[in-house]
């Protein structure tokens, strides 16, 4: 059974947000991004842009946000 059409709208939205901060964590981790509110405040406080141990911490996590990510798209919008 297919789950409804707002389901799918709101996973989805919620989900490609996700998945731009988990690119952004393996790409360039500790660069703050617009979509995120108070994200700058975020990074600065972790340290991900001047600690190479953090930065390396945040790269994992954004492997583990993107494959958590993808698979929601897929179990939401695979039929």
């Amino acid at each position: 059974m297919a789950p409804p059409i707002h389901i799918k709208l709101i996973s989805g939205i919620l989900n490609t947000i996700v998945l731009i901060a988990g690119i952004r964590n393996l790409v360039a981790p500790g660069t703050p991004l617009v979509v995120i509110p108070e994200d700058d405040m975020f990074q600065a406080h972790f340290g991900a842009a001047s600690d190479p141990k953090m930065a390396h911490v945040f790269q994992l996590f954004g492997v583990f946000m993107i494959m958590a990510a993808c698979t929601k798209h897929v179990t939401v919008f695979g039929e």
